[in-house]
């Protein structure tokens, strides 16, 4: 079983947490209408238009779903004009390119009845219902004052002059909008000289401009400067921009599948790295396996790689002590509040998630034994979604007996600890049927 149940995505980290998400609760109540026809309707109603913009993160929709459910919240957005936005529609094409958002990003967006951006969550999402409550109360109270209108009105009116245009990039830096788009048009304004100012050349590289693109290698013309610049930052903010850098590339990267993009973020993220070379080498494999699987759907290619990311990264690994580790460490969760050990195993989902992928995608007796490989070290967690998987290779090898067992072994550290089964009953009631 894949352990990522709750998922956010953010410009600054991509993390799997959560236990619950109970998307079967009352669902918030849409529209079966189009963009400028919910606009409309908000218009003529006196109504905010709340936007819901699904993301190709199947997962992600669902922990969205689960946090835009119940009643008390249902009585709040009915005061809304409530809209669903597919990721494959056309209507989805104008909202990003008309608000700034990042494609393939879980997003929830209010607009005002002229479409004037007033609050939003923006590129991840959560069950914490009272984190929609809360986007809904911002909505309310910025209706009066859109926070951009300001800045949009000064562009309609003057066109995009450098100075507006600076000052509206830097406020959708702040809220992390993409504005890749609006940066490639500000550097027409900026001569090579001015490129080697360095506040000039602080405020593109806190803007974080995609790996390769246009003002990404225009600012690293002259490297012993950018590298200055960039590093008069205070470390966090260092961070903070390459994970930004990071993220939108990957985004890009995976929508459009590109081999070519793959080698130059990978390059990216080896320097990001620094002098720390082996761990720059995992994360850029790290990104080769995810690229193979999610992008491309080439099992073979992914199977060969997940051999050499193994054999680099974990073949000598002691699981018990880094168990031992993963199992004290201290996380904050988005929502603010701590938790120890969680679901952020690190080594255990990624074993757990390279032995499911596998099984997933072929039947062939040698690959699934390197999966069964992989997932008899996750058990040392007691995860039930990791000793899933490996039940589920066992019954795929013919061990149905053994399967049966470790199946309802998951079942029953997932009763003791109060968690959901998520398929954990129909998939050991299938073993005893011999359907699965």
């Amino acid at each position: 079983m894949k352990a990522i149940i709750w998922i956010q995505y953010s410009l600054l980290s991509i993390l799997a947490l959560c236990f619950t998400a109970n998307v079967h609760a009352q669902s918030l109540k849409y529209e079966h209408l189009g963009f400028n026809d919910a606009l409309s309707k908000a218009k003529r109603t006196n109504q905010i238009l709340f936007i819901q913009l699904e993301s190709d993160c199947l997962q992600c929709n669902d922990v969205a779903a689960s946090g835009l459910s119940g009643d008390e919240l249902n009585t709040l957005f009915s005061k809304f004009v409530c809209l669903k936005v597919l990721n494959n529609s056309e209507d989805y094409k104008q909202i990003l390119s008309t608000y700034h958002i990042y494609p393939n990003l879980p997003t929830s967006l209010f607009v005002d009845s002229k479409g004037n951006y007033l609050a939003s969550l923006n590129n991840f999402s959560t069950s914490n219902k009272n984190e929609y409550f809360k986007l809904a109360a911002k909505a309310l109270a910025t209706k009066e004052n859109p926070p951009f209108q300001p800045y949009t009105d000064a562009i309609a009116k003057n066109g995009l002059r450098r100075e507006s245009l600076k000052t509206f990039i830097t406020k959708l830096n702040e809220l992390n909008f993409n504005t890749d788009s609006l940066l490639e048009n500000y550097i027409e304004y900026l001569t090579i000289r001015e490129l080697r100012d360095e506040t000039e050349l602080s405020f593109l590289i806190q803007s974080a401009p995609l790996v390769n693109s246009r003002v990404y290698n225009l600012i690293r013309l002259d490297y012993l400067l950018f590298k200055k610049v960039f590093e008069s930052f205070p470390m966090d903010e260092r961070i903070k921009i390459n994970q930004n850098v990071l993220t939108k590339s990957k985004s890009k990267l995976f929508r459009e599948k590109s081999q070519d993009y793959l080698y130059y973020v990978n390059n990216f993220i080896r320097g990001m790295y620094g002098e720390s070379k082996r761990e720059g080498f995992k994360a850029a494999e790290k990104l080769d396996l995810e690229f193979y699987k999610e992008a491309k759907k080439d099992y073979n290619t992914y199977y060969n790689l997940a051999r050499g990311y193994y054999r680099d990264f974990y073949g000598k690994l002691n699981i018990d002590s880094v168990r031992t580790i993963e199992m004290n460490r201290i996380i904050k969760r988005p929502d603010g509040s701590f938790t120890k050990g969680g679901m952020l195993y690190q080594t255990g989902n990624e074993l757990n998630d390279i032995a499911f992928t596998i099984f997933e995608s072929t039947d062939d007796k040698e690959k699934l034994a390197f999966a069964l490989k992989l997932s008899e070290m996750t058990l040392k967690y007691n995860v039930p979604a990791f000793i899933d998987t490996y039940a589920k290779i066992l019954y795929r090898f013919g061990g149905k007996k053994d399967a049966i067992d470790w199946q309802k072994k998951a079942i029953a550290i997932s009763d003791s600890l109060h968690l959901a089964h998520n398929g954990l009953k129909e998939a050991l009631t299938k073993m005893q049927a011999g359907t699965l």
